[in-house]
């Protein structure tokens, strides 16, 4: 039988991993008559979504909101609401919004 010898490794020069938390968007719950468009999302869903809250709940109204890149479905979403259902008003609200991110250091990777 052969002997097999294990070399011990040296500890990692590898850096300090770093986990990114970034505060998202959507933290704040939303209302039940508020729709968040999402740049992935499809506006059919948005549409049948809005339909079901302007048709079968107690809420006259409906707020859309968006950044970013959903702002262009955010639209689409709105005209097409707009023509399907009639006598309504649309009132634009356009503000900024700050988004911070920090980083929490995890601390060193070492290799046993």
């Amino acid at each position: 039988m052969s002997e097999q010898t294990k070399e011990a490794k040296p500890a990692s020069k590898e850096p300090i991993d770093s986990k990114r938390k970034e505060l998202t968007k959507n933290s704040e719950a939303t209302a039940e008559n508020e729709i968040r468009v999402a740049a992935k999302g499809q506006i059919k869903n948005y549409l049948g979504y809005a339909f079901r809250i302007l048709n079968k709940t107690s809420h006259k109204s409906l707020k859309i909101s968006a950044t970013g890149n959903a702002i262009v479905k955010a639209n689409i979403l709105i005209e097409l609401v707009k023509r399907r259902v009639g006598d309504l008003h649309q009132l634009n609200k356009i503000y900024s919004r700050v988004i911070t991110s920090t980083e929490e250091k995890l601390g060193e990777k070492v290799e046993t």
